[in-house]
């Protein structure tokens, strides 16, 4: 969650990070933050540092099911500026 309240999470289904906020009536808003899913594959690990969101992707997805496909990227770690 950054300064502003806005919680961060990983939407595994559509490969997209979403951002959680409260509008001033107290409604629960949803928006897309990041999405590339040439690059994003299961975005389950989150941390915030200096003005930025740090994504972890780990493919789990390739690793926990026996899916018997061949892993098709690399851990990764995204940095992504946050909005101000």
């Amino acid at each position: 969650m950054d300064a502003n309240g806005t919680l961060y999470g990983g939407d595994l289904e559509h490969h997209t990070v979403v951002a959680l906020s409260m509008t001033p009536d107290q409604e629960l808003r949803s928006k897309i933050f990041v999405s590339d899913p040439s690059k994003l594959s299961w975005a389950d690990g989150f941390a915030i540092s200096g003005g930025y969101l740090y994504i972890a992707d780990s493919h789990l997805w390739e690793v926990a099911f026996k899916n018997n496909l061949p892993r098709s990227g690399p851990f990764t770690i995204f940095k992504v500026k946050l909005p101000h």
